[in-house]
């Protein structure tokens, strides 16, 4: 039988083939090619090895979306297993933005959490999509909406705010906006008071520079600086962390990861902040939050 994941996410091949998206092997058809798109970027692949196992393997196709006023691509990195099963995917939308650049927007990314062989696919993917996608299209910009463990896993891999979107301080359309930093420092103080974890016991651990101890939250202005906080005696927070829809699970981590994935929901009469859509999120855990990354430009 199939497993859980391959049962709840294979709708990333379902939904294309119920769409009846076309293949795209002709960018010329797209009016893109900008005579800087390789022959083989829609059927490009890349390895991705942990450890003495067979590798695996992510191979690209690009699907063609008609159902706006401007077609757009769909780029879908299927991700194969070392036993050549599947075990998840990346999807990206490539449209244009106003001033007619291309922008990818995050679409979906799964990976088969209990598979060994996939974990920590998610950096080699990204690098891989910029060499042979974002870089060959001029594309400069990738956004994502974080959520669920994405909550960390983008922060950790360096997206900040997208400076457009703001917080309501309560009821939306009612309250007070906030900016993105704004409303990250003010729920990791609430999550702190609720720990009774005090700032001047934080240290900042980025890789590569000196641990940074921290006496005040406004120091910390990024999702990634979050996720690189640390208890200066290695405490970890035992918390209920946001998973998927259905699944909470009790973790004990690092104080960073720990805020990033505390559970969001939120508890009747208690405050809460507002997203963009008007969804109310907890005001002592990290909400969805929409990422940015800025791409180089090929040389």
């Amino acid at each position: 039988g199939q497993s859980p994941f391959l049962k709840k996410h294979r709708w990333a091949m379902v939904n294309l083939k119920h769409l009846k998206l076309p293949l795209i092997s002709d960018f010329k058809s797209m009016g893109w090619q900008g005579g800087h798109v390789p022959s083989s970027i829609s059927n490009a692949s890349f390895q991705y090895q942990r450890n003495e196992e067979r590798p695996a393997v992510g191979k690209l196709k690009f699907y063609r979306d008609d159902r706006e006023n401007k077609p757009h691509m769909v780029a879908l990195l299927f991700i194969l297993d070392s036993d050549f099963q599947y075990a998840g995917f990346i999807a990206r939308y490539l449209k244009r933005n106003r001033q007619g650049s291309l922008e990818a927007f995050g679409a979906g990314f799964y990976t088969d959490s209990e598979n060994q062989s996939v974990r920590g696919v998610a950096e080699s993917a990204l690098n891989f999509l910029d060499e042979v996608v974002y870089k060959p299209l001029n594309i400069r910009k990738e956004k994502i909406l974080a959520d669920m463990v994405g909550r960390y896993l983008w922060a950790k891999l360096n997206f900040e705010f997208d400076p457009s979107k703001y917080y309501w301080d309560g009821p939306r359309f009612e309250s007070e906006l906030v900016r993105p930093i704004q409303m990250l420092q003010a729920n990791l103080r609430e999550f702190l008071k609720l720990h009774r974890i005090k700032v001047s016991d934080l240290q900042l651990r980025i890789p590569g520079k000196e641990i940074h101890s921290l006496r005040r939250i406004v120091e910390i202005r990024t999702p990634f600086e979050v996720a690189h906080l640390h208890h200066k005696n290695d405490l970890n927070v035992t918390i209920l962390a946001r998973i998927s829809d259905s699944c909470s699970q009790e973790m004990s981590l690092p104080i960073g990861k720990a805020f990033l994935l505390s559970d969001y929901q939120v508890q009747d009469g208690t405050p809460f902040i507002c997203s963009p859509m008007g969804t109310r999120f907890s005001k002592s855990a990290m909400p969805k939050w929409y990422g940015v990354r800025d791409i180089e430009a090929q040389p």
